[in-house]
C-alpha cells in the first residue's frame, strides 16, 4: 500500500491582477526558474509527483514555450507548448510529471520556462509547483 511521505508546494504568483508581476520568458538554452519545492524521498520503490501550472501571454508573435521539471539542477521531464498571439494569446498550461524509483533522501525540485521561437513571451501568473514524495 502507498503511504505519503513528504508534501511541499509553492506559489510565487497566486491571483494575475493588474499589479502582478509580469516575467519575460527568455530564449532557450536560457531558462528562468519560476518555482521551487524540496521533499524527502524514502527508499525505493518510491515516486515523486510533480504539478506545475504557468500562466502566459504571447507578445508580438506566436511562440513555443518549454517548461521543464528538474530535480537537484537536472531535467527530469520537459513539454513544448504553443502560445499563440491571435487565437490563445493568454494560456494556463498544467504539466505533470512521476518521478520514479528517485535516491532517498531530500531533492529539490523546480519547473522552468525558456522560448523556443523567435518573438516574445511573458509569465503573468498564476504559477505553482506542487511535489508529492510517496512510498510504494
Amino acid at each position: 500500500m502507498a503511504r505519503l511521505v513528504d508534501f511541499a508546494s509553492s506559489v510565487p504568483t497566486p491571483v494575475t491582477t493588474a499589479d502582478s508581476t509580469v516575467t519575460p520568458v527568455p530564449l532557450a538554452p536560457a531558462g528562468v526558474g519560476l518555482a521551487f519545492a524540496g521533499v524527502n524521498v524514502s527508499a525505493a520503490p518510491n515516486a515523486v509527483q510533480l504539478v506545475a501550472t504557468v500562466g502566459v501571454q504571447a507578445g508580438d508573435a506566436s511562440t513555443n514555450v518549454l517548461l521543464r521539471f528538474l530535480r537537484d539542477s537536472q531535467t527530469i521531464f520537459y513539454a513544448l507548448y504553443t502560445v499563440e498571439e491571435f487565437y490563445n494569446e493568454f494560456a494556463v498550461i498544467t504539466i505533470q510529471h512521476i518521478d520514479q524509483n528517485v535516491a532517498p533522501g531530500p531533492h529539490d525540485y523546480a519547473v522552468s520556462i525558456e522560448r523556443q521561437t523567435p518573438g516574445t513571451a511573458y509569465v503573468v501568473g498564476p504559477v505553482t509547483l506542487s511535489a508529492t514524495s510517496i512510498a510504494r
